[in-house]
């Protein structure tokens, strides 16, 4: 039986306590803490029924609009995201493909990753049915190692942001693979912000890049976003949904609720217009306050100013609409 009353806290009522997180934007802890703007987009769609598939595309353009991808997609986190990217690189749009995965018989079917930047996070290309290989040594990959890797099997090769000063760089990965016409698939879960990563990598010429949408853009929990180049994302599309069809393809599992796909938009809308350097004197100003009441040294790199612990403007402010977002 649950504690308490209707009228209490659903947490209150199932036993769950609050915890300072003192970390950054863990899963474990329960991501990040949405807007209140994201919440209220999320409340008003949720009395709506639609078609889901156009949502999803009308979400994909506005995402792509602002990444300068060809495509983009809201996918169930940036794993989701990284099974999409195995899945489109080994079936491409073959719909006989699509519908044969986990079993990659008879395709393209290994996913390159420098043994350096390897982690449990590509088990997700292990589930859409690729067999991850780990290429050089625990400290270094060089570029002889990679080049010889790939071969008639090599479907893409995986680039973990996160760890780019271990083994090669981004930029030699790219033309290695790219001297091979073979794809780069990215994870940049934890890269945005800055807001600048959302285009820097599609600039850069990768193919498929993963963000988480929990962290620092602050929307739902379990979204993400995958952007990348046309023809690998109408592959990762066919990939994510089965209407209509008689198999449900690899991506069923991972499906996403109209409310969700609102509140990343939403929550990206904000982020992309939002004076991130306010932010970050606000934060250091509040971090800064709490050392000075703790008697702490503050890091001698790192600077602030006493402040009100009062967000500014800047944090609080409503995004302009999509509509409106041109005139703004």
């Amino acid at each position: 039986m649950l504690k308490g009353t209707h009228g209490q806290n659903m947490l209150e009522r199932l036993g769950v306590g609050p915890l300072i997180n003192g970390h950054h934007w863990r899963t474990l802890l329960g991501g990040s803490i949405m807007l209140p703007e994201v919440l209220d987009a999320m409340v008003e769609s949720a009395d709506t029924f639609l078609n889901i598939t156009e949502l999803h595309q009308k979400a994909g353009e506005y995402i792509a609009e602002l990444s300068g991808a060809d495509m983009a997609l809201v996918t169930a986190g940036c794993t989701g995201a990284q099974l999409l990217q195995a899945a489109a690189c080994m079936t491409g749009i073959d719909e006989s493909k699509v519908s044969q995965l986990p079993d990659t018989t008879g395709m393209k079917n290994e996913i390159l990753i420098g043994k350096p930047q390897a982690n449990h996070y590509d088990g997700a290309f292990r589930l859409a049915g690729a067999k991850v290989i780990e290429v050089g040594t625990e400290t270094d990959t060089t570029p002889d190692e990679l080049a010889n890797a790939i071969n008639d099997k090599t479907a893409a090769v995986a680039y973990t942001w996160v760890m780019r000063w271990k083994g090669l760089s981004l930029e030699e990965t790219l033309r290695i693979a790219h001297d091979r016409d073979v794809p780069v698939i990215l994870d940049a879960a934890s890269e945005l912000p800055p807001v600048d990563n959302l285009t820097k990598f599609i600039r850069m010429g990768v193919d498929m890049v993963a963000f988480s949408g929990g962290k620092g853009l602050r929307a739902p929990q379990s979204t993400g976003i995958l952007i990348g180049r046309k023809d690998l994302m109408e592959a990762a599309y066919l990939n994510a949904f089965s209407f209509n069809k008689p198999k449900a393809s690899i991506g069923r599992p991972m499906k996403i609720a109209k409310e969700e796909i609102v509140g990343l938009i939403t929550a990206l809308e904000i982020f992309v217009n939002a004076d991130h350097e306010a932010e970050w004197a606000d934060w250091r100003a509040i971090v800064g306050r709490r050392c000075l009441a703790w008697n702490t040294d503050w890091h001698p790199n790192t600077r602030f100013q006493r402040a009100s612990m009062t967000p500014s403007p800047s944090m609080r402010r409503r995004s302009p609409p999509v509509s409106q977002r041109a005139t703004s």
